[in-house]
């Protein structure tokens, strides 16, 4: 990723400082989508500076399907998600205010 200046995003601004996991149930009858159970990740990130602009943000990951019990089946695992449009991908949005 780059900037409007064409340089290169540095990730080491990216850091995490704490996150939450909340469930939704969620349906929409009107295209089909059967009642379900999804989760959505809120990751917030340390401030940081870009171009002497302080940035104070978070990752969001919305509509997460596990298949899991507990969320303590969640704890110190790794999850790959496929890349829109492929089956299994999820929404993921940072806003910068």
């Amino acid at each position: 990723m780059t900037d409007e200046n064409n340089k290169p995003f540095n990730y080491d601004l990216i850091v995490p400082k704490s996150g939450k996991v909340d469930g939704l149930i969620f349906e929409n009858e009107y295209v089909n989508i059967p009642m379900a159970l999804f989760y959505r990740i809120e990751v917030e990130l340390k401030t940081f500076e870009i171009d002497d602009e302080v940035i104070d943000t978070s990752l969001i990951l919305d509509f997460i399907s596990f298949v899991i019990n507990n969320l303590k089946e969640l704890e110190n695992r790794a999850f790959d998600f496929p890349i829109h449009p492929e089956i299994g991908y999820i929404d993921a949005s940072v806003y910068i205010l």
